[in-house]
């Protein structure tokens, strides 16, 4: 629906281990590791809500939305 009205289809993940290619040939726009560190499993985890929250800002700041 989001390439039908031409809208970016951007992921958020752990960890990206594919490359450009696949991430577009699946149809996203763009994917984005929230990993900002190397840090354990478990560091990942705790903090995932505040991992999540600084990428996706980060992102949004390209498209001028905060």
């Amino acid at each position: 629906m989001a390439q039908k009205h031409k809208k970016p289809i951007i992921a958020f993940c752990g960890t990206l281990e594919l490359d450009y290619a696949t991430i577009k040939k699946s149809g996203l726009t763009a994917a984005f590791s929230i990993i900002n560190a190397p840090m354990s499993l478990e560091n990942a985890q705790a903090n995932a809500k505040t991992l999540l929250a600084d990428a996706v800002a980060n992102v949004m700041e390209i498209y001028g939305r905060i």
